[in-house]
């Protein structure tokens, strides 16, 4: 059988012609003992001669068949219908009142015509041993009679007191047959139960993952909502991947659903039991978790699926980075139908993305407020990109005194109705929109114009750092827009700095490689950021060809004495391999003090400067401030 569901439907099947041959050997054995009772008072006077005439033993046995054997037998299949008993009980009943009919009816009827017809019935059940009950009775009645009483079974012309093993021959002769299309029976109930389950399976189930899907899940709903009139909660979880569209069109759809099959894997593994994972179609899917008893149960179920989806996948030999974000919404609090459930935490799981990614969020009045300025936002971003509504603030690196290294390009956008927008508000959107690559275009362009026209008004040679993302970054023609950008501003390629996430170089490790070796060798230098807070950061980092590395601000903090000994070993770690590093979130001198004293090469933080408006940055650098050798060393130019 190909699966539960098949044996299950099998089973089904072949109840229902269980109950079907009961109710035609009920009504068989009802009409026999009537047609029984009118052979014994006419024909079996009339057949039978000498003492037994008078006795007419025929009409007793008939009369006492009903409450002996027929209607006990009735009894128990209606009591019991489906039990394998049941069915030997009318098997039984059925032959007994054969032989009654042949017996009453001096041969008349015979034997082993009446005998066949009730052991085709009887292979309706698909039972070989039904049909060896019956066969045994038949062939000791024939035995028993053949030789003591011939003339009772085979009427009046049989003369042989042998004549029994012919019947008897006969009986498993047809048997044989009667085997074979019962075989053939449950070979055809088989296929039609596989063929239903896979019908089952195709209305019910992905198709790619084999997960439920948008109808099953339904019907789960229901009838857990229609199981019980008691107050009860539950909880729904939805779970889109982050940039997974970007990654199915860049990798194409052959690995992408490879991936989607590995993540379905995973995501299953998780949700344990009492649980409903399905897909809702691309990379969305759906948890609905029942009965939860306290919120804690829902949030930290979606805290384990994004764990569980940490570690990297490996398709087709290479390794693929995977997160995820995650909206909750809880019954009846949210709604007490599966669509409003879903559309609630549709909404937190756009807040959850909106927020950095990777996140789990629960629907709230706050939650609803904030998706709903964030879809406002989303819908003004279209018009803000093409009209140049952005701004580009600049933030110092500095050297451990203080003084001006690079400057780094940071968007603003000043809304018309929300006014300053965060970029962790909006980037996300940008990033999911395809929005980030045209603007990314338009920062790298302007950022290296405003560093040529500082360097050309004050004869600095400051440079400065753009931040790029990896949808931008995986364009096949990054390289040459990052020339044409150079070409056009006139900025020397030595002044740019390109910055990273290890995500962006995680999602296709050859791409990234081809395109930064492209860009080095024209040049311009390439930072990592975000270091140390990704779990590939070290194992990445001999093969990815970079200059600099940007520790976390999460290393710079208030508890920064406690994480001396790994900002100590990050920072030797980095010259060893001839990097030079980039500390960010300096609030206090305390904080420069110590990172000084670890050898850190540069120090970026609102200790030195808060973001500036281009204008600001050239009044800062006095002329001729800079050395030509800004934000590098010897070993990176050679």
């Amino acid at each position: 059988m190909a699966g539960p569901r098949a044996r299950e439907y099998y089973r089904d099947s072949l109840g229902q012609r269980v109950l079907f041959t009961n109710r035609v050997l009920m009504v068989l054995l009802a009409a026999e003992w009537i047609g029984l009772m009118v052979v014994a008072t006419t024909v079996s006077p009339r057949v039978w001669a000498g003492t037994q005439s008078s006795l007419h033993p025929h009409l007793w046995a008939a009369i006492l068949a009903g409450p002996c054997f027929i209607l006990p037998a009735i009894g128990v299949a209606l009591l019991c219908p489906r039990r394998a008993l049941t069915r030997h009980v009318l098997a039984m009943a059925q032959l007994l009142i054969s032989i009654l009919l042949s017996d009453a009816s001096g041969g008349r009827i015979e034997t082993h015509f009446h005998i066949f017809g009730s052991l085709a019935i009887l292979a309706g059940y698909n039972d070989w041993r039904v049909l060896l009950t019956a066969s045994l009775i038949t062939s000791a009645d024939h035995f028993l009679r053949g030789i003591w009483w011939p003339r009772s079974v085979y009427g009046v012309l049989t003369v042989s007191p042998w004549r029994w093993v012919e019947h008897v021959w006969w009986v498993f002769f047809e048997d044989v047959f009667l085997v074979l299309a019962a075989r053939n029976s449950i070979r055809d109930l088989r296929i039609a139960a596989n063929s239903k389950a896979r019908l089952y399976e195709g209305a019910s189930h992905d198709q790619l993952t084999g997960l439920a899907n948008r109808r099953l899940l339904q019907q789960t709903f229901d009838s857990w909502q229609q199981g019980s009139a008691e107050l009860r909660c539950a909880a729904l979880l939805f779970l889109d991947l982050d940039l997974f569209r970007q990654t199915n069109e860049r990798l194409g759809y052959a690995i992408g659903d490879k991936l989607l099959s590995a993540v379905a894997g995973r995501l299953s593994g998780a949700v344990g039991h009492g649980a409903t994972l399905a897909r809702f179609g691309g990379d969305e899917f759906v948890v609905f978790l029942e009965n939860v008893s306290r919120d804690e149960v829902a949030i930290a179920l979606g805290q384990r699926l994004l764990r569980t989806l940490d570690s990297p996948f490996h398709v087709d030999g290479q390794e693929w980075l995977v997160s995820a974000s995650v909206g909750v919404s809880f019954y009846p609090e949210h709604g007490a139908t599966l669509a409003a459930l879903q559309e609630a935490a549709d909404r937190a799981m756009y807040v959850a993305q909106s927020r950095g990614k990777n996140q789990c969020v629960v629907c709230s009045p706050e939650v609803i407020r904030t998706e709903q300025n964030m879809r406002e936002i989303a819908r003004s971003l279209s018009a803000a990109v093409s009209s140049r509504k952005f701004q580009l603030a600049f933030q110092p690196l500095v050297y451990t005194d203080g003084q001006p290294a690079a400057f780094e390009a940071l968007l603003r956008w000043n809304h018309p109705t929300h006014g300053n927008v965060s970029p962790s508000t909006f980037v996300p959107l940008l990033e999911s929109s395809g929005l980030i690559v045209p603007l990314g275009d338009w920062v790298l362009n302007e950022a290296c114009r405003c560093c040529e026209h500082w360097q050309r008004m004050t004869g600095s040679a400051a440079g400065v750092t753009v931040n790029v993302s990896a949808r931008q970054f995986d364009q096949r023609d990054y390289p040459e827009r990052v020339f044409e950008a150079l070409a056009v501003s006139g900025l020397r390629p030595s002044s740019l700095i390109l910055e990273l996430t290890e995500g962006a170089l995680m999602q296709d490790l050859d791409r990234a490689r081809s395109h930064l070796l492209r860009i080095r060798e024209a040049g311009v230098r390439v930072a990592l950021d975000d270091f140390g807070t990704g779990y590939s950061s070290l194992s990445y980092l001999t093969e990815l060809p970079v200059d600099i590395i940007k520790l976390d601000h999460v290393f710079v903090n208030r508890e920064l004495p406690r994480k001396t000994p790994i900002l100590a070993a990050l920072i030797g770690l980095a010259h060893t391999l001839r990097l030079q590093v980039v500390a960010e979130g300096v609030e206090t001198e305390t904080q420069r003090e110590e990172l000084t004293r670890l050898g850190c090469d540069y120090l970026q933080g609102y200790l030195f400067s808060r973001p500036l408006p281009p204008e600001e940055v050239e009044s800062m650098l006095p002329v001729g401030f800079m050395p030509e050798s800004s934000l590098s060393a010897p070993f990176l130019l050679q």
